[in-house]
């Protein structure tokens, strides 16, 4: 659950992308969270130029009874998308006990060093990768949204798979009608594949802005939707 909650974060902060195909704004989105309907919680995703690179900062906080979850991940990329570092910070909190879980990637073309749960090691990988960030929509945006386009990426996400990347695949089904906060807009339909086994429904303009997402597993919907 926590790495398909991640990976909905950081695919709203890959769709930020508007303007010239391919072109990256710098900006902050904040979005609300339900599960089933109910609020639950909130999140931020910010991107940032820093000289040749691009800076997105994902943060989610949600509650669910006494357990409250905060998500915070930072992730650096060249701006033609290669791999720089990745740090995901994991914050539980349940009554008066506190579990922190930080995980730290830096990349060398296709040597990755992970710090996670105290250790560190140096993992290769022999296949080309991205990182779950901007290039999803700048590819969408290039390919102006064209229904029935389908791409497909390999890409490092250390809370799935630590030592080899994993299948991700976007497809745009085209324009839908969907209710954002009362008001029906009419948004373009794009679906994330997570290593085949999971799917997000991604609702966004013809800008690349998401306004909305939704997982479904088992019988609960979770749900992102722009402020």
């Amino acid at each position: 659950m926590k790495a398909y909650i991640l990976s909905l974060i950081i695919m709203i902060s890959g769709c930020a992308c508007k303007g010239a195909p391919g072109a990256i704004p710098v900006g902050t989105w904040d979005y609300d969270i339900l599960i089933n309907g109910v609020d639950a919680g909130e999140a931020r995703t910010s991107v940032r130029a820093d000289k040749n690179r691009y800076v997105s900062v994902s943060y989610m906080t949600i509650e669910a009874g006494e357990v409250v979850n905060s998500y915070t991940q930072t992730l650096t990329e060249t701006v033609d998308f290669k791999p720089v570092s990745l740090k995901i910070e994991n914050r539980i909190i349940h009554g008066s006990k506190t579990e922190n879980i930080d995980t730290v990637a830096v990349f060398n073309d296709n040597t990755v060093k992970l710090t996670a749960g105290g250790s560190t090691r140096t993992i290769t990988i022999d296949k080309p990768f991205v990182l779950d960030g901007a290039i999803y929509m700048s590819e969408l945006v290039r390919r102006k949204f064209r229904k029935g386009t389908e791409i497909s990426f390999s890409v490092y996400e250390p809370t799935v798979e630590t030592d080899e990347p994993i299948s991700v695949k976007l497809l745009v089904l085209g324009e839908k009608q969907v209710e954002i906060n009362g008001e029906p807009r009419t948004l373009v339909h794009v679906v994330e594949s997570i290593a085949g086994i999971k799917n997000i429904d991604i609702y966004v303009d013809d800008e690349g802005i998401t306004h909305k997402a939704v997982i479904t597993m088992l019988n609960n919907s979770l749900e992102l939707v722009l402020k």
